[in-house]
């Protein structure tokens, strides 16, 4: 990422009162492209690709769209972008301990 663009990016995030500063640091990680390093404490990565979310429920990734459309997984938005950037891994573990397919 062009050094202008991520402090444009940075000046914005930080205009919105409503963004925490953990969702600040966690888009600047994804948007430097270390977001697979973001991680939770156990190591696993706290967002996740929809192919990688497909294969960790055992279904299709057309099938997580269903998924994300009946608010069975959330799916993760940067500021100001339409779209996802990919699935939270606490709802994927939500719907694996449901047991829903």
């Amino acid at each position: 990422m062009l050094a202008n663009v991520k402090t444009m990016i940075v000046t914005a995030i930080g205009m919105d009162p409503s963004i925490t500063d953990d969702m600040k640091m966690l888009a600047l990680k994804i948007l430097s492209g270390s977001g697979n390093d973001v991680r939770c404490g156990s190591g696993e990565p706290l967002v996740v690709s929809r192919s990688e979310a497909a294969r960790m429920i055992g279904v299709g990734p057309k099938r997580i769209d269903d998924f994300t459309r009946r608010g069975d997984l959330k799916r993760v938005f940067l500021p100001g972008c339409s779209r996802a950037t990919g699935i939270l891994r606490s709802s994927i573990e939500n719907v694996v301990m449901a047991g829903a397919r």
